[in-house]
């Protein structure tokens, strides 16, 4: 490549004036070095716009008019990256020194895979996992593999997952070019449930990198609280991801069906309570674009239903696996 930079580190920022410093001084003493940084400000009203520009000069910074969410505003990042890989950092992570050289050798290695997800841990407490990189089920529902339970030993094998959290996460560049970026119709919360799956269902492959951690202050970056059942309204965009594309011959229908409607039971609990710490869902509106895009979503997949069976069980492939090639789940 012309460019001598090989990494572009999007992060979005809103009112992160605690940890944006912290986050960017992390990014200083990666040992990759070279890397490009992209903060995207979505309207931040404290001060970490005048941290960045007086701290960390070499920072680019875009600064959006108001708070666009999550997706919009990496979205504006990887637009404007010129780089093989693009990674995603929140605001409240801190990545180790060596993180981005060994998400970029994690790729690197393996050239059949297009994203990594690396061991992210909490902040207060680095014993504990936050995320080993995401699982998905037949039902629709997503979660952290490992979280909340001690970093002890079992999640330290190399292993194909579902997707990353994007958290904290590295793409080939050549991915988005695929299968686009990342759903601007999810303001906050499981837009990356909804890229992971439509790289699945094209081929593409996510490489579990346990050497390559992350701290995470766990929800700071947005509410600042763990509990959102029932009081924030982001849960129902599960169901829109499954809607728009979990095929039905992989689906597990019954259990999806109980899933989904205990969401939407969920939903209403959190309007009625007019408790909502982020922007509302427009319901109608975000579940007909849903059903809209599924027959272009069906329309891209390169792998069989059995497939995606097989990896919504979660049966990932160990190191040695990975070294082999084995495994076209």
């Amino acid at each position: 490549m012309d460019n001598p930079q090989r990494v572009t580190v999007v992060i979005p920022n809103w009112n992160g004036e605690k940890y944006i410093g912290e986050c960017l001084g992390a990014l200083e003493r990666q040992t990759l070095g070279g890397q490009r940084v992209i903060v995207i400000d979505n309207a931040s009203r404290d001060g970490s716009r005048e941290i960045i520009k007086n701290n960390h000069p070499e920072v680019e910074l875009i600064e959006s008019s108001a708070n666009e969410g999550f997706a919009r505003a990496v979205n504006k990042g990887i637009r404007a990256a010129d780089t093989e890989f693009v990674a995603l950092l929140n605001n409240d992570a801190v990545a180790d020194p060596d993180w981005l050289e060994k998400v970029v050798a994690a790729l690197d290695s393996n050239p059949g895979f297009d994203s990594v997800a690396c061991k992210i841990v909490f902040y207060d407490d680095p014993n504990t996992i936050d995320s080993a990189g995401d699982e998905y089920s037949p039902w629709g529902a997503v979660s952290n593999r490992g979280h909340g339970l001690r970093d002890g030993g079992d999640y330290d094998l190399p292993a194909r997952v579902f997707g990353p959290c994007a958290a904290a996460a590295l793409y080939r560049k050549s991915l988005f070019d695929e299968i686009g970026l990342f759903d601007e119709n999810f303001f906050a919360y499981y837009e990356d449930t909804d890229l992971n799956l439509r790289a699945a269902i094209a081929g593409r492959k996510c490489f579990y990198a346990p050497g390559a951690r992350v701290r995470h202050r766990y929800s700071a970056s947005s509410s600042g609280k763990t509990r959102k059942l029932g009081v924030e309204e982001v849960y129902i965009h599960l169901t829109g991801v499954a809607v728009k594309g979990l095929p039905a011959a992989a689906s597990a229908p019954l259990k999806a069906a109980v899933f989904h409607g205990a969401i939407f039971f969920f939903f209403v609990l959190a309007r009625l309570r007019k408790r909502n710490r982020l922007p509302s869902v427009p319901l109608i509106k975000f579940m007909s674009v849903m059903f809209a895009q599924r027959r272009a979503t069906a329309g891209a997949a390169k792998v069989t239903s059995a497939e995606l069976r097989r990896l919504f069980r979660a049966e990932l492939l160990t190191a040695d696996a990975v070294a082999r090639g084995d495994g076209d789940v």
